[in-house]
């Protein structure tokens, strides 16, 4: 058995897609006075979203001003501070986008990571 106390990365994704906070829902199922409101939300849960989750690492070192100016732009998690560069090969930001269907879905996300590497260039 393995025990990890970190919440895994893909759990940010997932409780996009389903609109609701899986760590709470996790910790409020050991309630025996908050189980009928988890088993509920279960049984009515509905798959209506795909959520792609991208990590983008730089293609090049990454000045402040770009990392200012890639931390604004929309569907960017995880941002990096602008304090100092990011090196190349290094982790720049999460990339969540959330759409109606895995095609648009995953292809949005692709687009908002070619727009990162343009301002990267």
């Amino acid at each position: 058995m393995e025990i990890n106390p970190r919440i895994p990365g893909s759990i940010r994704a997932s409780e996009e897609s389903l609109g609701i906070n899986l760590l709470n829902l996790h910790i409020n199922s050991f309630y025996l006075s908050k189980w009928r409101k988890v088993k509920k939300l279960l049984e009515n849960i509905e798959l209506n979203a795909f959520t792609t989750k991208l990590i983008v690492f730089a293609s090049d070192d990454i000045d402040i001003s770009k990392i200012k100016e890639i931390n604004n732009m929309e569907y960017i998690h995880d941002i990096t501070p602008p304090t100092s560069i990011i090196h190349k090969n290094s982790p720049v930001c999460t990339v969540l986008y959330k759409d109606s269907n895995f095609a648009d879905s995953f292809f949005n996300a692709l687009k908002i990571a070619d727009n990162i590497f343009r301002i990267i260039k």
